[in-house]
């Protein structure tokens, strides 16, 4: 069973990500902020974390993936960047963040399913 941990603040996003990576083999959770997603990674081991750059509160994505990398436990994890923010700055802040991947929104539905491929 592989797991995945989306977190995006928009429900809708969630939403859309939820069915479209749905699958027999695949376990998902949500979360809708830096601090529980990082409190549910620890708990739910995912194989993917798909983060949102831009959420409320005082953890973003980029810190979330920091974290996650940081983490001894956890930096095995990989970490797919899907984000409307599109600026190269952006893609090399999440890339020295530790993410393994960037996707920018709205994103094309086959592609998406590809880069979980790739990194499962």
């Amino acid at each position: 069973m592989k797991r995945l941990l989306i977190v995006d603040d928009q429900e809708d996003v969630c939403r859309l990500l939820e069915i479209v990576l749905q699958g027999p083999a695949r376990e998902i959770r949500v979360s809708g902020n830096g601090e529980d997603a990082l409190r549910l990674a620890r708990s739910f081991r995912p194989d993917v974390v798909l983060l949102d750059i831009m959420m409320p509160g005082g953890i973003d994505g980029l810190a979330v993936a920091r974290s996650l990398k940081g983490d001894p436990e956890m930096a095995g994890t990989k970490v797919l960047i899907v984000t409307a923010r599109t600026l190269q700055a952006d893609r090399e802040a999440a890339f020295a963040a530790g993410a393994d991947d960037f996707l920018t929104k709205p994103f094309d539905v086959a592609e998406l399913q590809e880069r979980i491929e790739n990194l499962l």
